[in-house]
């Protein structure tokens, strides 16, 4: 295998490509890395040895500014990010990267979004993604791609406390034994749900496969008729773009989203098509469903990609790197997925970044927008969250009061409780369209449901609990949708069923770790959320 230096433009087809004669370690010799520290470079040896090529599918590093590495057991690339200020445009900062250097297989070499692209098409590649232990195929797997590989890489490590090496798991393998894993940049992970219908959302819209989570705060803003900032944004900060091509032009007076945790948009459809999902399927019938979704940013993982479907910010600059990370300038470690932290989540937004509940309060004094069982509800007027940090919370439904629960299901002790969360969430959104508590019809509704997410690790986006999750989720849309037609509002209303990334199925026979081999090194590390390595 050679090192191979090659000019490439983000959008256009690699240039210059000059072979520099250096061999790669996958095939037994030495990879040239310019510039990566000494210990940041054995942990990456370390976690690319064909001990846990069953584990480790990319390791990713910045060893300088605007520069990146990416590393495999079958190769590495490196790869450098070309700023222009020019570019700076509603659409956000314009940015290309380059291509410097590649050892052995280029594991970025394919990023389309539409690999994969059926629940039948995941199965066979999980059937046929491992052989003996190692994965097959190239660039680490069957069929495996990496949408908005270099966007995302390059903006995780934007952040003031991104980790010396972030470890993107194989698809198989998750560390706490969960059947349905996610937080990497493989396709499947990385492939957000993205439904739009209603008022000012174009019937049979065509993907464009550029469609990324932060474009979502843009494009309700678009919607809602916002006035944007003097250089073309509707959010500070904001990485995302307006949707333009899905908007039919009209507006909205209200939209709605329902944000469907973790569901795997591959298992949705085909839970569609099965008849099984009468509501999602008529938003989709007036509306449009992107075909292979949207790309979450990494990490692909709730905390991060809440926020920034709601800030149009990417993690990297969001100040909500992921559901946990290593504080540098304080040694704090958030743990945002715990109790006693969750509902404190959006204090931790970076200075600079700005919710599109807060630019509703700005732009329409009065107005009034909900956030129900959301993490990033600053600015929003009524917030579940909010009604728990107050004490005014109350306590969850009874089981036996829940609509819409799946009794076989139900067994399951988590399936139970979260779809207790989601019928509480269902519940105060309709209340607040039946203007319950004398507020006006809201501006912005945000109804987040997790029991996708919950059931999707369960059993994993091929089993049965993640199908009846979309079933029991299914009939909580239909109920929203019908408080928004007694409301008399449903011909001005425009509704985005989204998710935050997407569900991979991982295997519960590979098991194990990556410390014991990492400690060989001799390298002091800190690993943060199993994937966030620190050099101490």
């Amino acid at each position: 295998m050679f090192c191979a230096r090659v000019g490439f433009a983000a959008d256009g087809p690699p240039v210059n490509h000059v072979a520099c004669g250096v061999e790669s370690r996958a095939s037994g010799r030495v990879c040239k890395v310019s510039g990566m520290n000494r210990d940041a470079r054995l942990l990456e040896e370390a976690l690319v040895s064909s001990d846990l090529s069953d584990k480790v599918d990319l390791v990713l590093s910045s060893p300088g500014v605007d520069k990146y590495r990416v590393a495999s057991s079958s190769g590495s690339v490196n790869f450098e990010r070309r700023r222009s200020d020019a570019l700076v445009t509603h659409k956000g900062l314009g940015s290309s990267f380059e291509v410097t250097e590649i050892c052995g297989n280029d594991p970025l070499a394919e990023q389309s979004i539409s690999a994969i692209g059926s629940l039948e098409a995941e199965k066979a590649d999980r059937a046929s993604g491992v052989a003996g232990g190692i994965r097959t195929g190239a660039n680490g797997g069957t069929s495996q791609t990496y949408p908005n590989a270099f966007e995302s890489i390059a903006q995780f490590f934007d952040s003031p406390d991104a980790p010396d090496l972030y470890v993107c798991r194989s698809g198989e393998f998750d560390p706490e034994g969960n059947i349905g894993q996610h937080g990497s940049l493989g396709v499947v992970q990385a492939r957000a749900l993205m439904i739009g219908s209603g008022a000012g959302i174009r019937q049979s819209a065509v993907t464009t496969s550029a469609e990324r989570t932060v474009d979502i705060a843009p494009t309700i803003a678009a919607l809602l008729d916002l006035a944007p900032n003097s250089n073309g944004s509707h959010l500070r900060g904001q990485d995302g773009r307006v949707l333009d091509h899905i908007l039919s032009g009209s507006g909205a007076s209200h939209v709605v989203v329902i944000l469907l945790d973790g569901c795997n948009t591959n298992l949705l459809r085909e839970v569609m098509v099965s008849g099984h999902a009468p509501n999602l399927s008529a938003l989709v019938d007036s509306g449009s469903m992107m075909e292979h979704g949207m790309v979450a940013s990494l990490p692909t993982a709730t905390l991060a990609n809440h926020t920034a479907e709601i800030t149009g910010r990417h993690p990297g600059h969001s100040g909500v790197l992921h559901h946990t990370w290593l504080k540098r300038s304080t040694g704090e470690v958030p743990d945002l997925l715990s109790f006693e932290e969750m509902f404190w989540s959006a204090s931790h937004l970076s200075e600079g970044t700005e919710t599109i509940f807060e630019v509703i309060a700005t732009q329409r004094p009065g107005g009034y927008t909900t956030a129900t069982f959301e993490f990033c509800d600053r600015g929003a007027s009524m917030s579940t969250f909010e009604m728990v940090r107050e004490g005014t919370g109350g306590a969850l439904p009874d089981l036996s009061e829940c609509r819409h629960v799946n009794p076989v299901a139900a067994q399951e002790g988590k399936y139970a409780f979260y779809s207790t969360v989601d019928h509480l969430s269902m519940d105060q959104t309709i209340a607040a369209w039946g203007q319950d508590a004398g507020n006006p019809l809201p501006i912005l509704t945000w109804c987040s449901l997790a029991l996708t997410d919950e059931a999707g690790h369960r059993s994993g986006p091929h089993g049965d609990l993640a199908m009846q999750a979309i079933i029991d989720s299914d009939s909580r849309v239909g109920e929203i949708v019908a408080a928004v037609d007694r409301a008399g509002s449903l011909a001005q209303t425009a509704f985005l069923v989204i998710s935050d990334h997407g569900m991979e199925q991982a295997d519960p026979q590979v098991s194990g770790h990556w410390h014991s081999t990492l400690s060989e090194t001799g390298v002091a590390y800190r690993d943060i959320g199993e994937g966030l390595i620190y050099l101490m």
